[in-house]
């Protein structure tokens, strides 16, 4: 079997690097990322959308660009294409519509845990929407690197809409915890001590209050999310991103102002 991996970003290298078999192709726009990969022995060759393969996995970073690499590919050992991108929900009929019966498809949006590399990509719950492709074939992508038991089956546009539907709820956890870091500074209350107390109780987990919402993922599924959804004017999701907006600002201004370069 040719397997093919399109994006070597975060994603696409932890799922290379996280494999036990090393038979995947890799195409990126950057071609120092494949040549390392390749040195590395992550991947055997630079791959090319003229060839044939039989497994198709694609990780780049926006519903376009999915659209894009699904118009380029070569559909001739009717692939399984797996899209571990996350995918704008309005999309998926568009996907199923060009390209469902020319391939074995499967939407399979990441999850990715930097802090602990065995849970990172594979040893954990994932969902997976499939067309025109049987969970044997499915499983027949990654092998035993992937439990079945790990996989919650689906409608591929559920599967893309739980993706976004996560971050945002997520996002708006985090907020959460930062306007009460912020209301406690206010009042000189210690935010740490605070939330260890009220996490002793056994159906609560506040989050902690860091330095602001950072990377894509979850500031790019909320408002994926909002548009989507058609999210109105009063929304607790508009008023999460308003809140780590804030807060983010009052980050910088006291870094700036400990540096001595802001001015009030």
């Amino acid at each position: 079997m040719k397997k093919l991996i399109i994006g070597l970003g975060t994603v696409g290298t932890a799922i290379l690097e996280d494999l036990q078999e090393k038979d995947f192709a890799g195409i990126d726009i950057n071609q120092e990322k494949v040549k390392d990969l390749y040195q590395k022995g992550l991947i055997n060759e630079e791959g090319s959308f003229n060839r044939k393969y039989s497994h198709i996995v694609i990780t780049v970073n926006s519903t376009n660009l999915v659209l894009n690499i699904l118009g380029k590919l070569n559909y001739e050992l009717n692939p399984l294409v797996c899209i571990e991108s996350t995918i704008c929900p309005s999309a998926v009929g568009k996907v199923i519509d060009q390209f469902g019966k020319k391939c074995k498809l499967a939407v399979f949006p990441h999850r990715y845990f930097s802090k602990d590399r065995t849970k990172r990509v594979f040893n954990l719950k994932r969902v997976c929407g499939l067309y025109n492709c049987s969970e044997e074939n499915f499983f027949s992508l990654y092998g035993d690197n992937l439990p079945k038991e790990n996989v919650l089956f689906t409608t591929p546009f559920l599967a893309a809409l739980s993706k976004i539907v996560e971050n945002a709820y997520r996002y708006l956890e985090i907020s959460i915890a930062e306007e009460l870091k912020l209301l406690c500074n206010k009042k000189n209350i210690d935010f740490e001590e605070l939330r260890m107390l009220v996490n002793s109780k056994w159906n609560i987990n506040m989050l902690e209050a860091r330095d602001g919402i950072k990377g894509s993922c979850l500031n790019n599924d909320i408002l994926t999310f909002i548009e989507f959804l058609e999210v109105r004017k009063i929304s607790l999701f508009k008023t999460a991103i308003d809140i780590d907006n804030k807060y983010k600002g009052i980050l910088e201004r006291r870094t700036l102002t400990r540096s001595g370069n802001y001015r009030w």
